[in-house]
């Protein structure tokens, strides 16, 4: 079911047993898991944006800017898919080196392991198309 609020002059109310917040990759790929995990229950997506990158609230939220923090146009999306629709979702995995964290960070170490971390990287292969 796909509800379009801004055609909607009185919103009614939904109830979901699981709610995801944002329609990025992360939030998609969260929803499906639990799609998967929790074949009875219902799962609610809720995306700000439209399902294409021409739409308002898109367009109005790219003009952000802060004066000490220089943010790329088109690396924020706001439609389902999130900034996936700009980058194509290429992406690739850490490095054992980047996950051993900095010395001049506050917290030095990722909480998790290269090795933990490898197993996950293979369940999105194998599940995501990814690689």
């Amino acid at each position: 079911m796909r509800i379009d609020y801004q055609s909607v002059s009185k919103p009614k109310s939904y109830a979901f047993d699981f709610c995801v917040i944002g329609g990025g990759v992360a939030g998609i790929i969260v929803a499906r898991e639990l799609v998967k995990k929790f074949p009875g229950n219902s799962v609610g997506l809720i995306e700000s944006g439209d399902m294409t990158l021409d739409n308002l609230h898109n367009r109005a939220l790219k003009d952000v800017s802060f004066s000490d923090l220089s943010i790329k146009r088109n690396s924020r999306e706001f439609a389902l898919g999130g900034a996936t629709n700009t980058w194509g979702g290429l992406c690739t995995h850490f490095e054992d080196f980047e996950i051993q964290g900095r010395n001049y960070l506050e917290a030095h170490d990722w909480p998790v392991s290269y090795e933990a971390l490898n197993k996950y990287y293979q369940y999105a292969s194998q599940n995501y198309d990814v690689a």
